[in-house]
């Protein structure tokens, strides 16, 4: 699927994969390095109109979907922030959470996706 990203204003963001039936995970997936000091990606609209960056992603059965069970959810969400963020590569949703409690409410958007899996 594709994935567009526009920020109105100058700021920085990253966008993780939460599957809630793979013990509670939270995947960052773009950017999709390991380094911590380069975690996010910069926007800088110019003066006229917002910025937008797109992204292609491909969703995959994850290893731990087993059984008999033909769908699963999960989420794409986006953290956008007026500051760099030093994100890790993945977190548990608990620790995630905790993490983006840290961030003054106006110093962050956040946008979470649905979406389903189907198994044919």
């Amino acid at each position: 699927f594709n994935l567009e990203i526009e920020l109105p204003q100058p700021g920085h963001f990253a966008v993780f994969n939460w599957l809630p039936h793979d013990s509670q995970s939270v995947v960052r997936v773009i950017p999709a390095n390991e380094d911590p000091s380069q975690a996010t990606v910069y926007l800088r609209p110019n003066r006229s109109k917002a910025i937008k960056e797109s992204y292609s992603l491909v969703a995959s059965w994850a290893d731990s979907y087993i059984g008999k069970r033909k769908f699963y959810d999960e989420y794409l969400i986006v953290v956008a922030t007026k500051k760099p963020q030093r994100w890790l590569s993945r977190y548990s949703l608990d620790d995630f959470k905790a993490l983006l409690q840290q961030i003054p409410v106006t110093e962050r958007r956040l946008v979470k996706k649905g979406y389903q899996l189907t198994k044919q």
